[in-house]
């Protein structure tokens, strides 16, 4: 039986615990013990009670035990048997495990993973359990970068977003997972995620000193296994554009106070925009290129968020001018202890457009931040007046009055003689009371003949620098010309001259006193005086005020002995009255040799002094202005006024006789007039209100043109 009574029992226990001798053999006087003896005990009276595990995790999973790989903790299966002593022990069958000589213990490493094995154990019965070693293999983050050579040490940066790292487990299964314990981490995620609190100390706002984050994950808590990590949290620096200097071609501010001075080719944090009345030294320079040329540009920036460590940083201009997209682009260090980084000097990705323009350059700066390897971060912008020349300048100094209207009126262009016309528009629609070209530098607009007669006569109304700068802000036409003439000259055309014009005697000498009107209705409604012949008109029967208005005035000064305006490409343009171009026929000698089309437009008619001194006359404003006195037979031919249908035929026998007393006969006369019109005019008939300058012939030398 299993458990026999008394003194049995007593002897089965001593037997096993060595406290009573084993027979050689039987004893006839004493009977065997109850059961199948083996080493002298009853095997069938010795019972398996339970298999306990030890060091392993208290929870089960899948109906097994787990525990943690650990080479220095073993985990023991232990049997209880009934009798739970040694004798019993020494029957024990164990398989999976290794016995322990001599207990009722059997081992299974946790030196390695395990995967799930079944331990049993045998006696009267077997009994199992199911057993596994799990392990932590490490910590891997996301998306830091490594520090060195340092497992499992990882650089952040600031930022608003936790940093998440994963356990890594083995086996790789959910279970496994949930039983990590996270510290300073927050699990996150899914199972074995944790994230990282990267945002800077509010404590520290300008402190970047690195931030040491220690981080560890734990598995099991019997005899766990845990693995540490370290998260530097940096700061990345942030940059805010300071100062740009550019290659750009030297401009001079112009206006009362602050003319020829320069702009110093830069933008500086803090300056405001060119405007009128404002020094160059302190508003944003005016930027200026030859069409077709490259920006190259230097900068510096900011640094208004110091990093915690040396950081190479990606910074990127961007503009558009005129349709073209261009960019600079630099990596820098940017160190701990730098207040300013420099921005080497770099060029555009692209030319600029290769026409004529005007507009403003406006860059944008970025720059690249930790999570975004391209430039993305706004740190700044900076917007300069842009112009662009037709060509390289032929003159020292760009002045910005002439370089905004001009780039302005002949964007566009690419060819000199389409940007000549074209740019010639500064001077028109510019004439009259309160117009005139606008001086940039001090808003005021510039005029011609101001002051009537009063006008002075020196560098003031002659030069372009000093009519820049005048506070008269006059000139009279030589200064008109100059500045037309400088402009042209700005955008390297050499090839336009000033022209000048005087009247002069018949047989060519200059006369002062010979004069030329610059006016269309001063005989409106006069009856042509045969006693002038062979001009119209006596001088005292003319209206003594002009109706040609000049710049920026009604009625400037209209009674000359000489005149100054600008060739170019066989085209004559006289800025002063803000008209043309007219054609004008090739140099004859040099010298353009008519001039029929301009002085039919521009001149009134001619005439002379037969007596002496004139008579002062005010304009509708009350300018004082000199008209000569024309007493006498020799006075003023004026433009002819046809009438509906008129012929040159008719034309000329009206004239011819008075014009051209020294030839002989009339037919010559009419013949010769007749051609000298017809090559300018046509033969008609001509439509009512047409004016046909009658002039005399160059031969005689009314007017004698010359270079200026």
């Amino acid at each position: 039986m299993c458990n026999p009574p008394g003194e049995q029992r007593r002897a089965q226990r001593e037997l096993a615990s060595g406290e009573r001798p084993v027979r050689e053999a039987w004893d006839e006087d004493e009977p065997p013990l109850s059961g199948v003896v083996h080493d002298e005990i009853a095997v069938d009276c010795v019972r398996l009670v339970q298999l306990t595990v030890q060091g392993v995790e208290p929870a089960q999973h899948l109906g097994r035990h787990w525990a943690v790989v650990n080479a220095v903790h073993p985990i023991t299966v232990r049997a209880t048997t009934a009798p739970d002593d040694g004798g019993a022990w020494s029957q024990l069958r164990w398989q999976g495990a290794t016995p322990v000589p001599g207990r009722r213990d059997a081992t299974v490493s946790r030196q390695a993973r395990l995967p799930a094995r079944t331990v049993s154990a045998a006696l009267d019965v077997q009994q199992t359990v199911d057993v596994e070693v799990v392990d932590l293999l490490d910590i891997e983050a996301l998306v830091l970068r490594p520090v060195g050579d340092r497992p499992r040490h990882w650089k952040a940066y600031e930022s608003v977003t936790p940093a998440r790292l994963q356990a890594r487990v083995n086996p790789p299964e959910d279970w496994v997972r949930a039983e990590l314990q996270w510290a300073v981490a927050v699990p996150a995620g899914g199972p074995g995620q944790a994230d990282v609190d990267l945002s800077w100390p509010a404590l520290r706002p300008n402190d970047s000193t690195p931030e040491e984050r220690q981080v560890s994950v734990t598995l099991g808590t019997v005899n766990p296994k845990t693995l540490t990590a370290e998260v530097r949290v940096c700061r990345w620096p942030v940059l805010q554009v300071q100062r740009v200097v550019f290659n750009s071609l030297q401009v001079c501010n112009d206006g009362v106070g602050d003319n020829g001075n320069p702009f110093d080719r830069a933008w500086v944090r803090g300056r405001g925009n060119p405007a009128a009345g404002q020094a160059a030294a302190t508003t944003q320079s005016v930027l200026c290129y030859v069409r077709g040329k490259t920006i190259r540009l230097s900068a510096v920036f900011n640094v208004t968020q110091r990093p915690s460590e040396p950081e190479t940083v990606l910074i990127r201009g961007s503009a558009t001018h005129n349709g073209v997209a261009m960019h600079w682009e630099r990596s820098v260090t940017v160190n701990p202890g730098d207040a300013t980084i420099n921005f080497p000097e770099t060029s555009a990705s692209v030319a600029l457009s290769n026409v004529v323009h005007a507009a403003p350059l406006h860059i944008d700066w970025t720059m690249n931040t930790p999570t975004q390897p391209l430039p993305q971060l706004a740190i700044g912008a900076t917007d300069n007046p842009l112009y662009l020349l037709l060509g390289r300048p032929r003159v020292n100094q760009l002045y910005l009055t002439l370089l905004h209207h001009s780039c302005t009126r002949g964007a566009g262009t690419q060819a000199e003689n389409a940007f000549v016309p074209a740019a010639f528009a500064m001077f028109q629609g510019t004439t009259g009371n309160g117009n005139g070209i606008q001086r940039m530098g001090d808003n005021v607009r510039l005029t011609y003949y101001r002051d009537g007669v009063n006008t002075p006569a020196n560098a003031n109304v002659w030069v372009t620098h000093h009519i820049l700068g005048s506070a008269d802000a006059t000139a009279r036409c030589g200064g008109w010309m100059d500045m037309m003439v400088h402009m042209l000259k700005m955008h390297g055309i050499t090839s336009a001259r000033g022209l000048a014009c005087e009247r002069r005697t018949r047989d060519g000498q200059a006369n002062y006193e010979l004069r030329f009107l610059v006016s269309q209705q001063a005989f409106n409604g006069l009856v042509a005086n045969g006693a002038a012949a062979p001009y119209r008109n006596l001088g005292n029967e003319i209206h003594a005020d002009t109706d040609i208005p000049g710049q920026g005035k009604n009625q400037p000064q209209f009674e000359f002995g000489d005149h100054v305006i600008v060739w170019h490409n066989d085209q004559v343009y006289d800025p002063s009255y803000g008209t043309g171009p007219f054609a004008a026929a090739k140099p004859w000698h040099g010298v353009p040799a008519a001039m029929q089309g301009y002085e039919q437009a521009a001149i009134g008619g001619f005439g002379d002094y037969e007596g002496t001194g004139g008579y002062a006359v005010n304009s509708g404003d009350g300018t004082p202005q000199q008209f000569a006195w024309k007493n006498g037979p020799g006075c003023v031919l004026l433009v002819h006024v046809c009438s509906a249908g008129q012929t040159l035929d008719q034309i000329a026998r009206r004239y011819a006789d008075r014009v051209y007393k020294q030839l002989g006969g009339g037919a010559q006369r009419r013949q010769q007039l007749r051609n000298d019109l017809l090559a300018v005019h046509g033969a008609g008939p001509f439509v009512a209100g047409t004016r046909i300058p009658i002039v005399l012939p160059r031969a005689q030398g009314v007017l004698k043109w010359m270079w200026s």
